[in-house]
């Protein structure tokens, strides 16, 4: 009887190996047809294999595990992913009012509805994009030179009528005119020559006269340089730089001596102290002042107060007479601290005279007229 179990059991066995044998080929085939169609993923697969193998140790129990507490993770994202998706359906059915469903069964109308937008739509719109930068370029470098050539223009015309007025005012034997030139900065010479050409950065204009190929050249580079920074800090700092008129520009100051000699201040500046430097300087300050007087908004009120403390105190009695002249000329409050060696020079020139007087240690304040 027991020889009888054992035999049936055997039979039972060989029934179940052979069942397991053919479901074995049958995966065996399936896996094999699996890795020839994903390369890439039968790569990981194996490489995540090697390393079950030696963590688990042959403890496919072990393994099986962990495997589908991994599944089960994977799965908790794919739904949230899913739900996401279904949500943006939902979003861009209201937005758009389409009447697609709001369900992932759905998806295919959407990606149809996108590729129609991606191919169509937004190709046809690329062209017109394209001309709209083109132009967006042209008008910049257009307004680029013909905006700096007109304020190195308008420069020029206040440095001259600056001069004007300084070529009749007599500073102790000494008459000052300011003077510009082309920058001398090499990173800057061509850029001047063709702002100041006075040509136009266009293409096939017969109407105007346009840069030759050379000076677009030398543009299309800068404009390369200039858009080429992905630092938009540098960018903005590059743009202040080459968009400041003055940096196309050096400036000087030309002291004319009555002798009929002439020296220059960027030299007298190294060379000497006293009033022969501090003259040009606030010569220099009032220009400044007044330069930013002149570009002011037309449509505001303004006002100009320049205070110098210690002021004139290297310059002899004529040369401060007239540099007060000087300043009461232009459109400038100038608040003028001196020390009383200094003050019966500068009283006649001023309309208000203010005492400071310290005892101990307390100061006071008191006005003072002529008499």
């Amino acid at each position: 009887m027991k020889k009888g179990s054992l035999e049936n059991n055997l039979e039972t066995f060989k029934e179940q190996l052979e069942q397991t044998q053919e479901e074995y080929q049958l995966l065996h085939e399936k896996i094999v047809q699996f890795e020839m169609e994903h390369v890439d993923v039968t790569q990981v697969a194996d490489q995540q294999v090697v390393i079950y193998l030696k963590r688990f140790s042959k403890d496919f129990n072990g393994m099986k595990n962990d495997i589908e507490q991994q599944g089960n993770g994977y799965q908790r994202k794919a739904n949230q992913i899913e739900n996401q998706i279904v949500m943006k359906m939902k979003d861009y059915n209201d937005a758009y009012n389409i009447g697609f469903e709001n369900a992932l069964i759905d998806i295919e109308s959407y990606k149809q509805r996108y590729h129609q937008l991606k191919e169509m739509d937004i190709v046809s719109k690329e062209e017109k994009t394209r001309q709209a930068k083109l132009k967006c370029e042209e008008s910049f470098k257009t307004s680029f030179i013909s905006g700096l050539n007109e304020k190195i223009e308008n420069a020029k015309k206040d440095i001259a009528e600056l001069n004007k007025g300084l070529a009749q005012r007599d500073f102790n034997g000494e008459t000052y005119e300011f003077c510009v030139s082309p920058t001398s900065r090499d990173d800057f010479k061509e850029y001047y020559k063709i702002i100041q050409s006075g040509k136009e950065y266009m293409v096939n204009n017969l109407l105007s006269e346009t840069l030759s190929e050379s000076q677009r050249r030398i543009m299309d580079d800068l404009f390369i340089k200039l858009s080429s920074v992905e630092n938009d800090q540098e960018t903005e700092q590059m743009l202040m730089e080459y968009t400041d008129y003055r940096n196309y520009l050096d400036y000087d100051i030309k002291i004319k001596y009555a002798s009929g000699d002439y020296a220059y201040f960027s030299k007298v500046n190294k060379e000497k102290s006293g009033g022969e430097t501090q003259t040009p300087f606030y010569v220099i300050m009032a220009a400044s002042f007044e330069q930013v007087i002149r570009n002011r908004n037309q449509n505001e009120d303004f006002g100009c107060v320049v205070i110098f403390d210690e002021a004139f105190n290297n310059m002899d009695e004529q040369r401060i007479q007239e540099m007060i002249k000087f300043y009461n000329e232009r459109e400038i409050q100038t608040f003028i601290a001196v020390p009383p060696s200094r003050a019966s020079t500068i009283i006649p020139y001023v309309n208000t005279r203010l005492l400071v007087i310290k005892q101990g240690q307390q100061s006071f304040v008191e006005g003072f007229r002529d008499e």
